[in-house]
């Protein structure tokens, strides 16, 4: 590889369009469109099915026995539930998802033949997972918020407890249960290292009690899902929050856990790599070592430009994706895979918190619910501010409460995933937001009466907006 300065002209690219990088890991779109764009995959496709079950139609010709058998299943109940006009968007990819999951673990071969395989234009089955992980965590708050002292989170526990006649298993939960109110009744902590916490208080739990795990992460949550949706959001915070151990050199070591653990990975024979993958991934590894020895990069400048060598890498060599996404990194502290970086990496990505404003917001002055003058209000400045953002956060401010706490994760990813993605159009924009407001609100008087009253600048309200949506 050609060097410059001591460092690959590789990575000195990388490094050079370090600040224009917004989030990429090697699919097709990045995971902000992805997000935005969801719900196409239940939406109507050419020949009649959906996106997504168009893909699992596709598979279902090169499965055989068992396998084969059991995967039609799962085309027919994604195909019902696809074409279940009760349910959302949402809800139809939660519930594919969930069902394709359970069948690969339950055949760990169709999984790795097919994890990466493509779902349309939108990206792969990993992705798939993975947008199930934002869809479920602007609910996360709600699971952990205190009512009365407890939790909706601590109630399911408790709830399954009285289920249960095991006395240790009864008792290995009430010490979990009060190491799970330690966290949620500590004020000084945020939300984002409560959920970190969580995820290793049950990490934990689950290392000295592999047997209960199953059971545990199934537990339900009333309107929400299962502890094992929380906590695949919970390990996202978690793995966020630990980014910076990645980069510890250990005594004895000359390299960071990330590259050491990489390069055990590589020379691992079970992987029966080739020389030349091999080679590929040594190359990339090389290229980590020097982002992660750079004094002058933040850690999360670090764990971006690595993001972004990897889709470098993919770009030659997107066979590797598989065996690489599959390598255990930070193993001393249960980081998890390559892959669960580059999904937090993007997790953060798309919930990154927007930046308050700085000065005060441009007004319009139209006829209120113009819909000729809406795009006025989702135009940016001041680099990522928004009359739609500003007036909305200083609503929820202003009217703090259940309703407010449980719409702002949605208004933060409107903001990151909607309006400050370039690739969407101004009317297709405007369609997105009306989309998200009006599944969010579902049937819900209390999130109708809250929301659609809401005044987006001097322009007009919420309701008003879901109109020129669509709705």
């Amino acid at each position: 590889m050609l060097a410059v300065g001591g460092q690959s002209a590789w990575l000195c690219a990388i490094l050079a369009t370090l600040a224009a990088l917004t989030g990429i890991s090697g699919q097709a779109m990045g995971p902000a469109q992805q997000a935005a764009l969801a719900p196409e995959l239940v939406g109507y496709w050419g020949n009649g099915d959906s996106m997504l079950v168009s893909a699992l139609v596709n598979i279902s010709s090169q499965l055989t026995g068992e396998e084969a058998v059991e995967w039609n299943w799962v085309v027919e109940d994604c195909n019902a539930t696809a074409n279940n006009a009760s349910f959302t968007a949402d809800e139809v990819i939660v519930a594919c998802a969930s069902e394709i999951q359970a069948y690969f673990q339950k055949f760990p071969d169709v999984q790795q033949m097919f994890l990466y395989s493509s779902i349309g234009n939108w990206g792969s089955f990993s992705d798939l997972f993975q947008e199930v992980v934002y869809i479920n965590a602007p609910l996360t708050q709600s699971v952990i918020t205190l009512v009365n002292g407890q939790s909706e989170l601590e109630l399911a526990i408790e709830q399954y407890i009285s289920t249960i006649s095991d006395p240790n298993e009864i008792a290995a939960l009430e010490v979990l249960l009060a190491e799970i109110h330690g966290v949620l009744n500590n004020t000084a902590l945020s939300y984002d290292q409560q959920m970190a916490n969580l995820s290793s208080i049950f990490a934990d739990f689950f290392k000295q009690h592999p047997a209960w795990a199953a059971s545990i992460r199934g537990i339900k949550i009333p309107g929400f899902g299962s502890i094992g949706d929380f906590l695949n959001v919970a390990d996202q915070h978690f793995r966020i929050d630990n980014f910076g151990q990645l980069f510890v050199i250990d005594a004895g070591q000359t390299q960071s856990r990330l590259v050491v653990d990489l390069t055990n990975d590589v020379n691992n024979p079970a992987y029966n790599l080739t020389r030349s993958e091999k080679t590929l991934l040594l190359d990339f590894i090389n290229d980590i070592q020097a982002i992660s020895s750079n004094a002058s990069l933040s850690t999360n400048d670090k764990i971006a430009a690595i993001v972004a060598a990897y889709q470098q890498l993919m770009l030659i060599a997107p066979y590797l994706q598989s065996v690489l996404g599959s390598f255990p990194i930070g193993t001393e502290f249960g980081f998890g895979t390559f892959q669960d970086l580059i999904n937090a990496y993007d997790f953060s990505v798309v919930f990154a918190p927007t930046a308050a404003p700085t000065t005060k917001a441009p007004t319009t002055t139209p006829m209120l619910g113009n819909c000729a003058t809406l795009s006025q209000v989702i135009k940016v400045f001041n680099g990522n501010e928004t009359i739609f953002y500003d007036s909305s956060n200083q609503y929820l401010n202003n009217n703090p409460g259940t309703q407010a706490t449980n719409w702002r994760p949605y208004l933060t990813r409107i903001q990151n995933t909607i309006i400050m993605n370039s690739t969407l159009t101004t009317t297709q924009q405007i369609q997105q937001i009306a989309y998200t407001i009006k599944t969010y609100e579902g049937t819900n008087t209390a999130r109708i009466s809250y929301l659609n009253g809401i005044m987006i600048g001097s322009w007009g309200t919420y309701a008003q907006l879901l109109t020129c949506g669509g709705y």
